[in-house]
């Protein structure tokens, strides 16, 4: 029964990831972007491993945190639910500052719930240190690519 838990837990993140790439892809040539920012093939392949790696240390705190497990996967759902949001948030509605907002709480709660996943099972919480170093990578870039294009944001509201 633990394997297929296991293969729900790895699953279940990319499927929201699924969804916002599709949004993203259908979105993305709207954008100004910065000539810095990686190619678009690269994102599939990081959040396809990010959401895999989040969804892994899921799996070990469920299964080595017993009664403590409860609050790091609120919060491993709270952030979850964050992360889903963005994208519709930012590419689809265009509402970028609504996003950025988003993407400053989603990063508090990466943080939170990596070092709750660590106090259970030290593997999960560095499972987490991909998506946290991500985030510090990305946030900044969303911010310029929302400042290039505000003008269009404005428009379209």
């Amino acid at each position: 029964m633990s394997r297929y838990a296991l293969i729900a837990a790895m699953v279940f993140p990319n499927m929201g990831g699924w969804v916002g790439s599709v949004l993203v892809s259908r979105n993305i040539s709207k954008f100004r972007m910065p000539k810095w920012r990686p190619p678009n093939w690269v994102f599939g392949m990081i959040w396809t491993g990010l959401y895999t790696s989040m969804g892994y240390a899921s799996y070990l705190v469920w299964r080595d945190g017993g009664g403590k497990a409860e609050y790091p996967l609120m919060l491993y759902s709270a952030q979850l639910a964050l992360n889903w949001v963005f994208s519709p948030l930012f590419f689809e509605m265009r509402r970028m500052g609504t996003a950025m907002i988003d993407l400053g709480v989603l990063y508090c709660a990466v943080v939170a719930n990596a070092i709750s996943f660590y106090q259970i099972n030290s593997t999960a919480g560095l499972l987490m240190t991909p998506y946290i170093a991500w985030l510090t990578f990305s946030t900044p870039m969303y911010y310029i690519i929302w400042k290039t294009n505000k003008d269009e944001d404005d428009k379209i509201k």
